[in-house]
């Protein structure tokens, strides 16, 4: 689906506002009301809004600790294994969210708790108790901010999946950004870029 200034404008009124209303939300991106609800009808249906939540203040429901946990699991090589573990972690109620990474660490969670005697109950009755979990490592959150400048629709939605980037814009590559009009070294010289050892891949693992 191709996303003109029009959507583009509903998903950033939303992303601020999702209580605001279809008439108020017709004005302010100059469009008639079943136009725009027509437009949002469709954004839900393809999956691009995925639902509304109310954001909750965590420390006045007693959850005022957050801490992320980087995990290692044994050595595991069949997506069943792995689908178990994932399973087992969302079983805790204490576990906000879970990421699959690359690298040394396997998968970072996201806990909130009330407090660091909470956590070494969680940590010791119910996280231990997941098998195959090897090492975790705690980080507990001092502070956290919230970036005003971020904005997840700033995407060139406009152009197709084949188009390369627009003239003097930038193109991903692998691991790497690169700006089309400065050419590498390599590039220029002909010299291989990888010298001392160095890699164009990223880590991954392998998964049967």
């Amino acid at each position: 689906m191709i996303y003109d200034e029009y959507d583009k404008g509903i998903l950033r009124i939303l992303y601020e506002d999702g209580k605001v209303s279809n008439a108020a939300l017709a004005r302010r991106i100059s469009l008639s009301p079943p136009a725009t609800l027509e437009r949002v009808r469709k954004l839900r249906t393809n999956g691009v809004i995925r639902g509304q939540r109310a954001v909750l203040d965590k420390t006045k429901l007693g959850r005022g600790l957050t801490c992320f946990l980087a995990l290692q699991i044994k050595h595991l090589r069949r997506r069943e294994d792995y689908r178990r573990v994932e399973a087992q972690l969302k079983q805790l109620e204490e576990i906000e969210e879970i990421y699959f990474l690359t690298g040394r660490i396997d998968y970072l969670i996201k806990v909130n708790i009330r407090d660091i005697d909470e956590f070494r109950e969680f940590f010791m009755a119910k996280l231990s108790k997941v098998p195959m979990i090897e090492r975790a490592e705690t980080f507990v959150a001092v502070s956290s901010a919230v970036n005003p400048r971020y904005d997840p629709i700033n995407v060139d939605t406009a152009r197709g999946p084949s188009e390369g980037p627009r003239q003097g814009g930038w193109m991903r590559i692998g691991a790497k950004t690169r700006s089309p009009r400065a050419r590498p070294a390599a590039a220029r010289t002909g010299r291989s870029e990888r010298g001392n050892g160095a890699s164009d891949h990223t880590e991954g693992r392998k998964i049967e």
